[in-house]
């Protein structure tokens, strides 16, 4: 019986982890639709507290995709991380307060959370139990917050690490962000600068391409 009992919770355990990640994939591919449908299958009372943090995370993701207030998800989200500065899921929050408050003009409060992130990723970019995708989202924001103050060798530093990491895994997520950072932050790099309108285009970034033929 108890081996039936840890056959069953195992084989749910992985079913979970599953729509885990192919929510991650709808968001990254912006199949909103999709994500929405899998979060809901899901629903928090079936899923342990780690993978909770994980639905809610991408819950707020989702949100502020469709342009919605995702505050309350996120702030519950540091409570459940206690703010741990080395939890992905606490550092996934702060970058996307950077980028609230930064999109409302409040660089001071935009700078303090970026900064945090930046603290707990000098000596090593890998958090436990991240995702590959999460851990290149932390690298593009880094190194594109790096590039917007000038800093061209830290910002080269952390693309080339999310560019490291997506060629060990065989993906590209942000590969139009990462080697538009390298592209700018040296103008000798011909090949960044032709990887970044090849995936600029990939990824239908019409705001970087804008950006690389000025």
């Amino acid at each position: 019986m108890n081996d039936t009992f840890s056959d069953f919770s195992n084989d749910m355990k992985h079913e979970r982890q599953e729509l885990l990640a192919s929510i991650e994939q709808n968001l990254l591919s912006n199949n909103l639709s999709q994500a929405q449908e899998r979060i809901e299958i899901l629903g928090e009372s079936l899923i342990e507290k780690s993978d909770s943090i994980k639905l809610d995370l991408y819950t707020a993701v989702l949100k502020l995709l469709k342009n919605e207030d995702a505050s309350f998800l996120l702030d519950k989200i540091l409570t459940e991380t206690k703010s741990d500065r080395y939890n992905i899921g606490t550092q996934i929050v702060y970058l996307l307060k950077y980028r609230s408050y930064q999109k409302l003009n409040k660089l001071e409060e935009a700078a303090y959370f970026i900064t945090m992130v930046i603290d707990a990723t000098k000596e090593n970019i890998q958090v436990p139990k991240a995702t590959v995708p999460e851990l290149l989202y932390v690298c593009k924001e880094i190194s594109m917050y790096y590039l917007s103050q000038n800093e061209y060798k830290l910002a080269m530093l952390y693309a080339q690490r999310g560019i490291s990491l997506a060629k060990q895994q065989g993906i590209v997520y942000f590969f139009d962000y990462l080697y538009f950072v390298l592209a700018r932050s040296d103008s000798n790099d011909k090949e960044a600068f032709q990887f970044a309108q090849m995936f600029a285009l990939y990824f239908q970034n019409d705001v970087l391409l804008k950006q690389l033929d000025e």
